[in-house]
């Protein structure tokens, strides 16, 4: 599927940035993964794709604590994008497939 790949990219949250990389993979409306963000490194969590749109959790213990990230985004080509909710924060992401 158009999803499948790994991504660099970076993550913009408040006055700065961190780089971010994800690893998806498709089966049917199910994916699955690794993502590694802001000192977090986790498995994709209930990840769901809907056509280039894809939606999933991942959680871990980071330089903020335990904390759980709510991800949504969609793939363009080679692109990708979209927002990462941690609790009341919500960070923009973008990046390319590597």
């Amino acid at each position: 599927m158009a999803i499948d790949g790994t991504y660099q990219g970076k993550m913009a949250a408040g006055l700065g940035s961190t780089d971010c990389t994800l690893t998806l993979k498709t089966n049917g409306s199910e994916l699955t993964g690794h993502a590694s963000a802001m000192g977090v490194e986790s498995e994709v969590k209930d990840g769901k794709v809907d056509g280039d749109s894809f939606s999933f959790q991942v959680e871990g213990d980071g330089p903020l604590g335990h904390v759980t990230l709510d991800i949504q985004g969609v793939v363009e080509g080679d692109a990708i994008s979209g927002t990462a909710k941690i609790g009341r924060m919500t960070a923009r992401f973008e990046g390319t497939r590597a």
